[in-house]
């Protein structure tokens, strides 16, 4: 690239930047501005007693918790409002002279408009009328969207074994779980309305806590889950104030001080001695496991009405192991048959365990120091009409657990430990002109720097991932180690206005994201062997590494705008009406060391020349900047006043375009060139021994071209490029639904909810091998053993080597081996049913109980390889509609219900009977669940790891996975399957408990394996080679999941204001076994079982607790 290319493509990021800024001074100036809800509205009418509005009667708004008040009166049309309330009980005072003055007490939740409607009496104001407002406001009258808001409360009386408050997202219709086997989608991660995990959207305090590089939560364990105040969760049709992501927006709101001292003081413990034994641990006793969980939490008036402090610290020590996982290894007979040096001295030095039956359990370890605290300060100014706020908190993690040691193996040597420290800091203010006009602003910053080193630093520095087919694999994951420095900046400002039925807000928000970061990935090397006698003689399938070094500092703005208008058309109907613009994109790297390929540039390369991809551009940003448009629009009807709601809404929501996929452009040429041989090129001066001693030409080669294209250089490796037009994700939501209040508190709700997404980001091979150097698809298994060298030397030319005069690869364009590119061309759609059952507490008992019918469909469930169960890549790329089936997360059926109760009729006994009678009660989390689908992968076939020969995509199996049925390993039913260890035909050559019972090839042949024919009649088989497979994507349904957690709780008065508490919780009550860790690729010697658990076994866990 010419340095003039360079720097236009500076000066084009400088005038996008330079007009963003000049954008965000004229709304500063302009006085519009935007910010998710921290606090909620309050909307009312009142009447007289012949049903005519009230005016001018004074409305009186005391928050019961720090005495602050505001004084409003009523319009013409008898209505009021008061806009940006902060969360919490308020007492509300209606005074008009010749009636009485009535008084009702009301909660304010986050994001949402409690709607008042009162009727006056005549008489004096002196005489006082309280009435019962919960009834009233239990029904949300005033919007489309769909939420769950779950108070402090309750929060804490739930079982919650992490304590983690995101955790209670999962308890909202339409919402599921992630699969635990998924490791990188952890915290903060689920599925809402048939959207990928990646597309929540989680805030603290109104400030954004949402991991900038793989999304889920971040900064969540700054604060306890004693500090939460309250946890709302917004699944469709939210308002134009929230954004940035289109599957859910998640506000957790903190505790304040208030002018009452009160806190809490906490012991929690887990000991392996209440447990039961993991399902796949033979050892006939629970995992060793001890945790401790202590701390505290304080808050009270500094100032009475004024200035108020809360705090909190927390400590979190555990020590044992978590579940097991079943693993396919080496017997010693089997270790003591390599012969070749190579292979002996790679499998001594990582010490990869052996068997005697070919099979082990192991054990994750299970370990970590974990501490919090936080600070909060608020202050209401004396002349009522100022308030500010501010927090702070720390949270250092230093931990390893079962999610990060299996990652890409079984075996529990070769997994990552985790240390980070998050930080966070906001500060609000919030300026009252009149009652119809208040302004908010706020600044926030969040920092997270996870790190993840691997358990091992055995060999040279570390042996190499090393896979051999129907094994386990051995050596540390290729993608550690790995870490990141991301901090965030956040500058918020938003506008309530009250304009007679017009309730409009307006606002700005500014995200500045800064992400440093390392990712090692692929430096030492992975090495592929297609059987077990091909490693004995050291006879690899494949090689892969890179070079260079992949420290990246990344940087990247977003400017968020939103308009919203709640127009009450009429005293029982409003209209939601809103529009909000987001303009993100523009990822730049400090010191330009980005390099992305241009598919319209065709300029040459180093020695490669010009190429039908293009060429390749050098600093500048990774895509355009995007504008998106986000229309959002909605009804609300309360016909009547009474107890039946109707509501529908449509908008569109934009998906934050997470930073992963875009950082991932660092393992780039020329910055990190890579190396890529298949079976035969394996050999002379790029031999095995070469390759493990660091030596070979391709390695030098390649270590000689990091930082430039050379001229001598004619093969460029593997690239991950990103589409320079790069799309936000666009989802489009809709749903139409009626609530109806039976009791004064207990609701129904059903509604028909939908999204459909475009533009979702998925990972395309480009660079494929021409229909007409391709390998005719083998026609019968005669055919593929006649043209078995064709077929492994196509493989063998997939890749081409960095020296000039090395063999060119046979792909589209020779400089490049795979090419896979990061494009907006998924898409999904989803259609549920929602069915609620909702109790407020009264009598001691709350509940929410929920029923969803979904079915989530797309072409492909992530843009990365983190999925179990299905592939970020298309089985056939070009053509990717032939990938549509359902999600990776589609569950089909999900019953979920939570509740509390206080047992009310102990209240009778006093003395010492109360005392041990009295304060008693139970909670509980019930689940059930459709099992997630799976697809059926080929795996090698015959030494040639690209079964259908194309250059890219995973191949399915042919065959019916419906007729299959997943079973646990070890138990009878696993010896049926064919090529299980336990199958006792395993040693009949040719035989059914052979790999040949699914016709994947075993033999071992000097130039790959002898195919064999389906002796079995199992219902699924590799396909041959040139071809795809048969079977549907996702068509296979794993087993569904049952799960119960209860806690029970007892409460002691010490004194008037002390209370002391005894809890005992049980997680998976009855001790039942969900599986996963479905293996599902046909040449897994564990084909078709299940090595690990979706849950874990009964585990239980004992608390005091002070509360004042």
């Amino acid at each position: 690239m010419k340095r003039s290319d360079v720097g236009s493509l500076r000066s084009d990021r400088k005038i996008g930047i330079g007009q963003l800024l000049a954008l965000c001074a004229m709304l500063l100036l302009t006085a519009i501005p935007v910010l998710a809800a921290l606090t909620g509205d309050l909307q009312g009418t009142i009447f007289d007693p012949k049903g005519l509005p009230v005016s001018q009667a004074t409305v009186t708004i005391k928050n019961l918790a720090t005495g602050t008040t505001r004084t409003l009166s009523t319009s013409d049309a008898g209505e009021f409002s008061s806009q940006q309330l902060d969360i919490g009980a308020y007492e509300v005072r209606i005074e008009k002279q010749g009636f009485r003055l009535v008084e009702t007490t009301i909660v304010i939740r986050s994001g949402e408009v409690t709607r008042l409607n009162l009727s006056l009496e005549v008489g004096a104001v002196s005489e006082v009328v309280t009435v019962e407002a919960s009834a009233a406001t239990l029904l949300d009258v005033s919007s489309a969207q769909i939420s769950t808001s779950i108070d402090s409360k309750t929060v804490l009386d739930l079982p919650n074994l992490g304590r983690d408050p995101v955790a209670y997202a999962t308890l909202a219709p339409g919402v599921a779980p992630v699969s635990k086997d998924n490791p990188f989608l952890g915290s903060g991660s689920f599925n809402a309305n048939g959207q990928r995990g990646r597309g929540n959207n989680i805030t603290v305090d109104n400030s954004t806590a949402t991991d900038i590089s793989t999304t889920g939560s971040s900064g969540t364990g700054t604060f306890s889950l004693d500090a939460v105040e309250e946890f709302k969760l917004i699944t469709n049709n939210y308002s134009a104030e929230f954004g940035r992501n289109g599957g859910s927006q998640v506000q957790i709101i903190t505790k304040s001080g208030t002018n009452n001292y009160h806190g809490t003081a906490y012991w929690f413990h887990q000991n392996a001695a209440f447990n039961a034994r993991d399902f796949f641990d033979t050892t006939g006793k629970a995992t060793p496991f001890i945790q401790n969980q202590w701390g505290f939490t304080a808050g009270g008036p500094i100032v009475k009405n004024h200035l108020f402090a809360f705090g909190h610290y927390e400590g979190i020590k555990n020590r044992g192991a978590g579940s097991s996982s079943a693993a396919s290894v080496l017997t010693p007979a089997e270790a003591a048959a390599i012969t070749d040096p190579t292979s002996k001295a790679l499998f001594a030095s990582v010490g990869a365990p052996t068997a005697p039956s070919g099979s082990l359990n192991a054990a994750a370890p299970n370990a970590g120091d974990q501490y919090a605290w936080s600070v909060r300060i608020d202050e209401t100014f004396r002349n009522g009409k100022d308030s500010i706020t501010s927090r702070y908190g720390t949270n250092p993690v230093t931990s390893v657990s079962p999610g990060l040691t299996f990652i890409f193996t079984n075996l529990p040597n070769f997994g990552a430990n985790v240390t980070t420290t998050d930080r966070a800091f906001n500060f609000g203010h919030t300026h009252i002109f009149s009652p119809a006009v208040v302004n908010q602003f706020r600044f926030a910053f969040g920092r997270s720097n996870p790190n993840f080193p691997p358990f091992t630093t055995t060999s040279k520095p570390y042996a190499p991932q090393t896979t051999i087919s129907g094994f386990d694999g051995f050596g540390v994951w290729s993608g550690l180690p790995q870490g990141r420095v991301q901090n965030t900046f956040q500058y918020s400002d938003s506008v309530s206005v009250t304009k007679g039925s017009h309730g409009l807000k307006f606002g700005l928000d500014i995200l500045r994201y800064q992400a440093n970061s390392v990712f090692d990935s692929n430096l030492r090397g992975t090495l592929t062997f297609a059987n077990l006698a091909d490693f004995q003689n050291g006879v690899p399938n494949a090689y892969t590494q890179r070079f260079g070094t992949s420290r990246r500092g990344n940087r990247a703005t977003d400017l968020f705008l939103y308009a919203q208008d709640d127009f009450r058309v009429t005293s029982t109907f409003t209209l939601n009406l809103g529009i909000r613009l987001e303009s993100s994109g523009g990822v730049s790297e400090v010191h330009n060391i980005l390099a992305n390929l241009n598919r319209n540039r065709f300029s040459p390369i180093g020695g490669g020349g010009t190429g039908p991809l293009g060429s390749m551009d050098l600093g500048g940003t990774a895509f355009a900047r995007n504008n998106n448009w986000a229309p959002r629009l909605g009804a609300a009807w309360n016909p009547n006043h009474g107890r039946f709601v109707i509501r529908g809404g449509y908008g569109w929501a934009y998906d934050y375009i997470f930073l992963n996929p875009i950082t991932n452009l660092r393992f780039s040429s020329p910055f990190m060139p890579s190396i890529s041989l298949n079976g035969s090129a394996i050999t002379g001066a790029n031999s095995y021994a070469n390759l493990m001693a660091g030596t070979a030409k391709a390695q030098v080669d390649a270590q000689a071209a990091v930082g430039s294209f050379l001229t001598t250089q004619q093969n460029f490796g593997a690239i991950s490029p990103v589409d320079q037009n790069l799309k936000n994700p666009r989802t489009a939501q809709w749903n139409a639904g009626v609530e109806t209040r039976l009791f004064k508190d207990f609701v129904i709700k059903a509604s028909y909810v939908a999204t459909q997404s475009k533009f979702l980001q998925a990972s395309i091979p480009i660079n494929l091998i021409p229909q007409e150097v391709r390998p005719a698809p083998a026609t019968s298994l005669a055919d593929e053993d006649n043209r078995r060298t064709q077929f492994t030397g196509a493989f063998a030319q997939e890749n081409g080597q960095a020296a000039l005069g090395s063999p060119l690869n046979i792909r589209l364009d020779h400089r490049f081996n795979a090419v896979t590119q990061v494009q907006s061309l998924g898409t999904s759609i989803y259609h549920g049913a929602q069915l609620e059952v909702l109790k407020r507490v009264s009598h001691g008992l709350s509940f929410d109980a929920s029923y969803t019918y979904g079915h989530a469909i797309d072409d492909i469930s992530d843009v990365l390889g983190v999925l179990v169960n299905d592939s970020a890549n298309f089985q056939d790329p070009r053509n990717p509609a032939s990938n549509r089936a359902s999600s990776q997360f589609d569950i089909r059926h999900r019953f979920v219900s939570s509740n509390v109760w206080e047992i009310p009729w102990t209240k009778r006994f006093h003395g010492v009977a109360g005392k041990a009678l009295d304060g008693w009660a139970i909670s509980g989390i019930f689940s059930i669940q459709s099992g997630f689908p799976s697809s059926i992968f080929s795996g090698t076939r015959r030494g040639v790891a690209d079964v259908a020969l194309l250059g890219g995509g995973t191949v399915r199996a042919d065959g019916d996975p419906t007729q299959f049925t997943p079973v646990p390993f070890g138990s009878p039913a696993a010896a049926n399957i064919p090529g299980n260890p336990d199958n006792p035909g395993i040693g009949v050559p040719g035989g059914p408990g052979t790999l040949c019972g699914r016709q994947v090839g075993n033999v071992p042949g000097t130039g790959g394996t002898v195919a064999c024919g389906n002796a079995s009649g199992f219902p699924l088989r590799q396909p041959l080679l040139g071809n795809f497979g048969t079977s549907p994507r996702n068509s296979l349904r794993l087993d569904n999941l049952v799960n119960f957690d209860a806690g029970i709780l007892k409460n002691t008065r010490l004194t008037e204001k002390v209370n002391f508490q005894f809890r005992w919780e049980m997680y998976n009550v009855f001790n039942h076994a969900n599986f996963s860790g479905f293996q599902n690729t046909l040449t897994s010697a564990f084909f078709g079982t299940y090595t690990t658990t979706a849950t874990d076994q009964r585990k239980m866990q004992a608390s005091l607790k002070i509360i004042f």
